[in-house]
């Protein structure tokens, strides 16, 4: 019962794990492994040997392009695939253990999971369709009626209780499968691209609330998507996936600032790509000679010898423009003439070309408008500067 005075949102919180700060994963996977067989007889190999751990309270988003394992490295943890080797652990747990013929079916693993489809039984109202999880569980109905009325609070639904799925909006739909998925507060909740179906502007709306939610309540989430944007606005941790395989996994700044391959790089926002060779290296510095000029970029932990080819990239926020007459600063500048602007609200995406090359530059100086075909200052901070070792190669 309610504390007097008590919020339905605290309810919800107390009725849920808090965030556990201690050193122990929530969710733990070893070497997993799994494999599909097409018709015709062809090996796929969907999942190739995945380790990893997420802690108490932490959402992790498994970000990749179409087939690259991430939706079934999902179901295996909630026990809709088996996978073929490997351990996974959920809350303490052992629930998938390949060397011991141990696998707990899903309503064992006491998870929640979130689809695409929402997957709302028409035929019921939205109370009954929230309320479901608690009544498979057998609870009272004095604790069903509570827990329900707590988590459509907490998602701003409660006066839908009585609607019916096909009344409601898209979004709406969203939160009462969000509901849903929180009602039985399961400490592990999986979403399975839940907002693909769902418009720009309600979707980032709906992705704020999502991880205020999370944070409030504690739960651990892993959130599958090949939408960076969201990956960027909901991750305390991204995994970049290629292949079957964890291609990096890091912060999402780290992602971003520091991707370690090309792969990482382009799927992780937008990128001007060169082809060079290093002609020096010195104690802080890298020169690479491309089409455009030579670059130079901060020498990091890069092994790369002069001579070698490589791959030149930089976002298109690390350079800029400037209409003003002013010097050339001694590295990474040069006269460049505009060959394209498109107005995006708070920037500008301007095309460059420099020595004959076009790159994307963004300008967030609105006072520099309509400069398509004269002359600017162009220049790239080396600090932003990345160099890979590698041909290039689609995402």
């Amino acid at each position: 019962m309610r504390g007097k005075g008590e919020s339905p949102q605290a309810e919800l919180t107390s009725a849920s794990s808090q965030p556990d700060r201690s050193n122990a994963a929530l969710i733990e996977v070893n070497d997993l492994k799994k494999h599909f067989r097409r018709r015709g007889g062809n090996a796929v190999t969907a999942i190739d040997g995945i380790d990893i751990s997420v802690m108490p309270g932490e959402f992790l988003v498994l970000l990749g392009p179409s087939g690259c394992g991430k939706t079934t490295l999902l179901r295996c943890l909630g026990g809709l695939e088996q996978p073929d080797e490997g351990r996974i652990s959920l809350d303490g747990r052992l629930v998938f253990d390949s060397a011991h013929g141990v696998e707990l079916p899903p309503e064992r693993r006491h998870t929640s999971m979130l689809f695409q489809s929402y997957a709302l039984w028409p035929h019921m109202t939205v109370f009954d369709n929230v309320a479901y999880p608690l009544r498979a569980r057998h609870q009272k109905s004095s604790v069903i009626k509570e827990r329900v009325g707590a988590v459509l609070a907490s998602v701003q639904c409660e006066d839908l209780a009585d609607q019916y799925p096909d009344d409601i909006s898209g979004g709406q739909q969203q939160r009462i499968a969000l509901a849903r998925a929180l009602v039985p507060a399961n400490r592990v909740v999986l979403f399975d691209e839940p907002m693909s179906n769902v418009d720009a502007k309600v979707r980032s709306s709906l992705r704020q609330q999502l991880r205020g939610l999370q944070r409030e309540v504690g739960f651990a989430a892993v959130y599958v998507t090949h939408d960076q944007a969201e990956a960027l606005d909901l991750a305390d941790r991204i995994a970049v996936l290629r292949d079957g395989s964890i291609e990096q996994i890091g912060s999402p700044r780290e992602i971003y600032r520091r991707p370690r391959s090309a792969y990482v790089a382009r799927f992780v926002g937008s990128v001007n790509e060169l082809q060079g060779r290093v002609t020096a290296i010195d104690g802080t510095s890298i020169a690479v000679d491309t089409g455009m000029g030579v670059i130079h970029a901060e020498k990091r932990e890069e092994q790369l010898n002069v001579g070698q080819n490589v791959l030149v990239m930089f976002r298109p926020e690390a350079a800029a423009i400037s209409a003003s007459e002013r010097p050339e600063r001694e590295q990474n500048s040069w006269s460049a003439r505009v060959v394209d602007q498109v107005y995006q609200g708070s920037f500008v995406e301007a095309t460059v070309q420099v020595n004959g090359v076009e790159v994307k530059v963004i300008d967030t100086d609105d006072r520099q408008s309509d400069l398509i075909g004269g002359l600017v200052h162009f220049h790239i901070d080396p600090a932003h500067v990345m160099l890979f070792a590698e041909a290039p190669e689609s995402a």
